[in-house]
């Protein structure tokens, strides 16, 4: 193989290992905090109680959420979480009371391609503290049972706005790398599996077994 050819290789492959870091960071810097630090199925059955506690990574608005699977039709599933859905919520701060409410007193919701999310109370939380969330469904709504709902208490992305740009910049990054990567390694790559070809159809021509 020619010097510039073997050189194209060496750069393709420093390439592609330098996408796959750059790649791995953003994939990194994504997962560095949790937007989500507490989460628990429930059942939206009047009675039910959900209890646990949570820690927090950075100091930041929390809120408290339904979220439900677009399982049922998307306007009756929107009417049923903001207008029927009836939970209330306490939240101590190691131990002491923190904040509460109930789906009455917020109103707050999100919207995703699968779900949607209710959000029912927010307070603010701060790391190095111990939380403990209490939320006890009021009515019952037999119609959310197919939906698979869950009780979280997750931060707004926009927290992480910083980590979000940095993520996406390693990710282009990686996606140029990678791109240069491959450019470099085709052509010495696609010269080698010319350069064969010919050879062992010469030797087919010959009567000579090519893997001899």
């Amino acid at each position: 193989m020619a010097r510039s050819k073997k050189i194209a290789l060496l750069f393709g492959c420093l390439f592609t290992l330098a996408a796959l870091a750059s790649w791995m960071f953003a994939q990194h810097k994504l997962r560095e905090h949790r937007w989500t630090v507490l989460e628990g199925t429930i059942h939206i059955e009047s009675g039910f109680l959900l209890e646990d506690s949570f820690t927090v990574d950075v100091p930041a608005d929390y809120f408290v959420e339904i979220e439900c699977s677009k399982t049922i039709e998307f306007e009756r599933l929107d009417s049923l979480l903001t207008d029927q859905l009836a939970v209330s919520y306490s939240v101590t701060e190691d131990g002491k009371p923190l904040a509460s409410g109930d789906s009455a007193g917020y109103r707050g919701a999100a919207y995703a391609q699968d779900y949607i999310s209710r959000q029912v109370g927010k307070f603010p939380c701060a790391p190095g503290h111990t939380y403990h969330l209490t939320l006890r469904v009021t009515q019952t709504l037999p119609e959310l049972a197919s939906t698979d709902p869950v009780a979280k208490v997750s931060v707004a992305p926009i927290v992480f706005k910083s980590a979000f740009v940095t993520a996406s910049l390693a990710a282009y990054l990686a996606i140029g790398l990678g791109i240069a990567g491959i450019i470099c390694m085709m052509p010495p790559l696609c010269s080698m599996v010319f350069r064969r070809r010919p050879e062992n159809d010469d030797k087919a021509e010959q009567g000579v077994d090519p893997n001899a």
